[in-house]
């Protein structure tokens, strides 16, 4: 009985620190982007489409542990990405960073990898979340080189929800994601970590929605 109490006990664990690692994740659906509010969309961004985000002036990208201990802080970010499947009633917008820059940091900190992204539509609104891909180099990671633990690498697993696209002109993003230490980090550095920011997106310089997959 002992054995397995503490099987089980192993298996809550384990459960409660992919919750932790993972953060929020769900299934894709089927989304467009639309330069109006409308179901079904006549106008769609497709393939090729930029989208072009940076901080919103006067804010920062902070990096905290789960706890709230603060790790870093970046007054300058901004990301590159290109839309690779528009989506339709049976796909969901997909697209790749290209670039990602961060800037004025704490300590010394570099996109060691840029990864994928997904944008699903959140019922009821013309927002969508979006979620790190599961296709290819799934993984976005910096590197911190940090005073206290040495270099620490953090990355998003893919099926990680990165954020909240709001729909507008412009359209903003709000980053919150929690990453997880990776290959590579100094093992002093701590376990899992939330980015934290807030975007607005400058290209395309139209309003841009999220809407159902048509």
């Amino acid at each position: 009985m002992t054995h397995l109490r503490n099987l089980a006990l192993a298996a809550t664990a384990a459960l409660a620190l992919m919750a932790i690692v993972g953060g929020s994740s769900a299934s894709a659906s089927p989304s467009v982007l639309c330069l109006h509010t409308e179901t079904p969309c006549t106008l769609k961004y497709g393939v090729g489409t930029v989208l072009d985000i940076s901080l919103v002036s006067g804010t920062a990208l902070v990096l905290e542990e789960t706890n709230g201990t603060h790790l870093d802080t970046c007054n300058g970010a901004t990301k590159k990405g290109t839309i690779t499947v528009e989506g339709d009633s049976t796909h969901t917008v997909t697209g790749r960073w290209d670039t990602v820059n961060l800037s004025g940091c704490t300590f010394t900190t570099t996109a060691t990898r840029k990864g994928k992204f997904r944008i699903d539509p959140v019922t009821g609104t013309d927002n969508g979340t979006i979620t790190a891909d599961t296709g290819g180099e799934e993984e976005e990671t910096i590197t911190i080189n940090t005073v206290f633990f040495g270099s620490c690498v953090y990355g998003v697993a893919g099926g990680t929800t990165l954020g909240t696209l709001t729909g507008g002109n412009p359209a903003k993003f709000d980053s919150k994601a929690v990453a997880r230490k990776v290959s590579g980090s100094n093992f002093a550095c701590p376990e899992t970590a939330v980015w934290t920011g807030s975007y607005v997106i400058t290209e395309p310089n139209t309003t841009l929605h999220v809407e159902p997959g048509n």
